[in-house]
Parts: structure tokens; C-alpha cells; sequence
């Protein structure tokens, strides 16, 4: 009796624990960077300014997943792409100025961008995959 179920290639595993990787750093980046700037008094509801708020968290996530990408020996080229894919959902902020979105539409829908914008640039690097 043979297997017949398929089996993920093991470019497609290594993509996705990769990005598995991202996401934990930018969880970090969130809770520790995100965590001091609340402390210090340092933040942006979500409601007053959807788009400061938004550049604000990125740039938490951003700093946490460039020290982890560089820590994994990824050079600078692919990490300053993957930076770069952190704020691509910005170019959705008129859509809150004027009402497309409500501040929780634009949160929502911001994070999912994001995980596909560095999915993108994932895919287009995958060959430099560690």
C-alpha cells in the first residue's frame, strides 16, 4: 500500500516557517516596542489617527523582524524589501479619511496586507530561504 496524500514541497515548508519566524518577531516587536512606547506615554489611538497608529505598530514590527532577519543571516537587501512590505497597507488610509473604511475595517484589513505584501516578497527571495 502506497501513500498517495500529497506532501508540501519542502520550499513551500521552509516559505511558510519563515514566515512563521516573521510574524513571531513582529509579535514581539509589538508587545516589547509597543509595550515601552505605552509606558511612555508615546501613542496613538486607533480611533484619533488610524494612520499614525498603523506607522507606529509597523515600525514596532519592523524593528523586531530586521534584528531577527539579520540575526538569521539574511542580507540587508532582503530585509530592507521586507521592511518595505511592512508598510504597504499604509496606501490604504484615504480609505478611512473618507469613509470607506472605519479605524477597525482599516486595522483588520491593513494586517492581512501585510502578511501578503512579505508573502510576495517571500516567493520572490524564496531561493535565499535559511
Amino acid at each position: 500500500m502506497t501513500n498517495t496524500e500529497p506532501v508540501a514541497h519542502p520550499t513551500t515548508l521552509r516559505l511558510l516557517l519563515h514566515l512563521a519566524e516573521m510574524l513571531a518577531a513582529m509579535g514581539v516587536g509589538m508587545l516589547l516596542l509597543g509595550g515601552m512606547r505605552m509606558l511612555a506615554g508615546w501613542t496613538v489611538p486607533l480611533e484619533e489617527s488610524p494612520t499614525a497608529w498603523y506607522l507606529l505598530m509597523a515600525t514596532d514590527m519592523t524593528i523586531a523582524m530586521v534584528l531577527w532577519m539579520r540575526v538569521r543571516g539574511h542580507g540587508w537587501r532582503e530585509t530592507l524589501e521586507m521592511s518595505g512590505a511592512m508598510y504597504v497597507p499604509v496606501c490604504l488610509a484615504p480609505a478611512v479619511v473618507v469613509d470607506l473604511l472605519d479605524p477597525e475595517g482599516f486595522m483588520a484589513v491593513t494586517h492581512i496586507l501585510m502578511v501578503v505584501a512579505m508573502a510576495v516578497v517571500l516567493v520572490r527571495h524564496r531561493a535565499h530561504q535559511h
